[in-house]
């Protein structure tokens, strides 16, 4: 009877172990950035749409029209696009001058699993304009 018995190495045990480790490492690190860049860009997508929301109600409060020089009024409209932004809980500044208000958002997102290698968190700014515009 023949046996089989398979050769071995006694000078490199373990480097496909430790190829292995290393391979799956980048790899969930790579799923890692995907992840937490996704929250980032999807953050960045919602804060977008609540600054345009927020210019745009500021923007309805105009004054100047029967005079023929339509703008926005600074204390009605910033505290319109003001009062959005307290009701959707979102930290921002607002801006009016003559037909144009500017909403500047901020939220900070917490990292998942860039979280473990030492970035806790990042913080995502959006500025929007809306402009009142006649024709």
């Amino acid at each position: 009877m023949i046996t089989f018995r398979p050769a071995t190495s006694r000078r490199d045990p373990g480097v496909v172990s430790g190829f292995v480790v290393s391979l799956l490492a980048g790899l969930l690190l790579a799923g890692g950035m995907v992840v937490d860049v996704g929250r980032i860009l999807a953050t960045r997508e919602e804060l977008s749409a609540i600054a345009l929301r927020a210019g745009r109600t500021g923007a309805q409060e105009i004054v100047g029209i029967h005079a023929g020089s339509p703008r926005i009024d600074p204390h009605r409209g910033g505290a319109a696009a003001s009062e959005v932004l307290r009701t959707l809980d979102v930290d921002g500044n607002v801006a009016v001058d003559g037909r144009v208000i500017t909403v500047a958002v901020t939220r900070v997102v917490d990292m998942t699993m860039l979280g473990l290698i030492g970035v806790p968190s990042r913080s995502v700014t959006v500025v929007r304009s809306v402009e009142v515009v006649t024709r």
